[in-house]
């Protein structure tokens, strides 16, 4: 029963993660998400065995069904990293038999609403990297996600409220260097995105989380020059790196915060 629980939760998420493709591609590109797939070389309106997960590319051995040429293995890859974040988000803090014990609806309804959020951290990601351009839309699931799991967590009051609000203000140096660079060192994506991740996270964990973007951001960068993959007028998404410092937080919020209380006093 637990393999079974944890393979519908995986293959549910590589579902999830064939629709996230979908927005990857489109929404950057203002294209509408409406209306069927087809294929990128033929453009043959793909049928519905064509659009089951995973599956579907394994079977054709990663070609099209219909004028055989080679698919990109992306959208295999995106499914199954897809698939394997729901199975993380889902079970974090839990083991698949103690669900069942501890399941209610405030459980599941955080549970959906990280689930959500997650599959908008997915989408900006992949976004940014690919075409440089983080949605407005999915900043705004982001937000809304994130405002209703802090507010389920400690409690609906004007003081959590303006508590959740402060944190936004982490945006602030972005903002600074949007303006100071005229857009060219920072993106008003990256500074819309750093408004949603301190709504999520407070202002103590969102400096921290601003913190490991930065020092990410500019290991890879650096990295990226000594190889010669970029050079110093490239464009780097910095869109990834706010993802990495979030998630660094997550992962490690009591230690970051015992740190901030003992070197930074706060």
């Amino acid at each position: 029963m637990t393999v079974l629980f944890i393979s519908y939760v995986f293959f549910f998420g590589c579902a999830i993660g064939s629709f996230l493709t979908v927005l990857i591609d489109r929404l950057p590109r203002g294209l509408s998400i409406g209306g069927r797939s087809h294929c990128d070389h033929c453009k043959k309106q793909l049928g519905l065995i064509d659009l089951i997960p995973v599956f579907s590319y394994l079977s054709t051995g990663g070609k099209c069904r219909y004028c055989h040429k080679k698919l990109s293995s992306k959208y295999l890859i995106l499914e199954l990293l897809s698939g394997a974040m729901f199975t993380v988000v889902f079970f974090f803090g839990y083991k698949p038999n103690e669900f069942f014990d501890v399941i209610s609806i405030k459980f599941i309804t955080v549970k959906i609403l990280e689930l959500v959020l997650a599959s908008s951290c997915f989408v900006i990601f992949f976004s940014d990297e690919k075409y440089h351009i983080i949605p407005d839309s999915m900043d705004v699931v982001f937000g809304i996600s994130a405002v209703l799991l802090r507010l389920i967590f400690d409690g609906l009051s004007i003081q959590n409220i303006l508590f959740i609000v402060l944190g936004g203000v982490i945006c602030l140096p972005l903002l600074l260097i949007y303006f100071a660079t005229k857009e060219k060192g920072m993106g008003f994506g990256d500074v819309k995105l750093a408004f949603v991740i301190g709504l999520l996270l407070s202002l103590k964990l969102g400096i921290a989380a601003l913190y490991f973007a930065f020092i990410s951001g500019a290991v890879i960068g650096t990295l990226l020059l000594v190889f010669g993959k970029s050079h110093w007028k490239s464009k780097i998404a910095f869109g990834p790196f706010l993802l990495f410092g979030l998630v660094t937080v997550l992962l490690f919020q009591p230690e970051i915060l015992q740190f901030i209380k003992t070197y930074w006093l706060w």
